[in-house]
């Protein structure tokens, strides 16, 4: 299945320093041959990537989105990437049993957020929509993988991550990518904090 999604791969983008890389089938998306598709339509890691560039050594991630292959995240993001010389490289294949039952953003979500049931959220432009377990995805910021856990107005969003030094969360300015850190110790507290507008 994998490799009759590389053949399908026509477009790669980029954002400018970005340590995300994307594929597409096309400039504009673009649908992926349905026989192509995974089983498990989530968002799974599907390799673990090591890398040597330009004498600095990388650690990423290989993920599929909607059962196709969506990106190829390492950090620390390559900067220049016209100068740059791949030295190395190896790819560890995710165990392919272990892609049906995987979501890799509830792997990132705060236990707090993943423990709590889905509820039915009020939809309305002027307070935040917290997502159900299902609908979470993560978005890949400079430092680290970051699980989207609500969206909010003027295209905010509060995102959230496990740590060593426990819950972290934040609200996320899409148009920016700035980052104002959440000091809150649930995903309850942070999404009231970001309700009252306090961050």
């Amino acid at each position: 299945m994998l490799l009759a999604q590389l053949d399908q791969i026509k477009y790669v983008q980029r954002i400018t320093s970005s340590p995300e890389v994307n594929f597409y089938t096309s400039r504009k998306g673009g649908e992926w041959k349905p026989d192509s598709l995974l089983p498990n339509r989530g968002e799974v890691r599907i390799a673990d990537v090591a890398a040597r560039i330009s004498r600095r050594d990388h650690k990423g991630t290989v993920d599929a989105v909607s059962g196709h292959l969506f990106s190829l995240t390492l950090r620390p993001a390559v900067i220049d990437v016209k100068k740059a010389m791949l030295e190395a490289i190896h790819v560890r294949v995710v165990d392919p049993s272990a892609l049906m039952d995987q979501h890799a953003a509830l792997d990132v979500a705060p236990l707090s957020f993943v423990r709590e049931p889905d509820e039915d959220p009020t939809v309305s432009s002027d307070t935040w929509t917290p997502c159900a377990q299902a609908e979470v995805y993560l978005v890949a910021l400079p430092e680290a993988d970051w699980a989207v856990l609500a969206h909010g107005p003027r295209g905010r969003l509060l995102v959230g991550r496990r740590s060593e030094a426990g819950e972290l969360f934040s609200i996320v300015d899409v148009d920016s990518n700035e980052m104002a850190p959440i000091a809150a110790s649930s995903f309850r507290d942070a999404l009231r904090e970001a309700e009252e507008g306090a961050v």
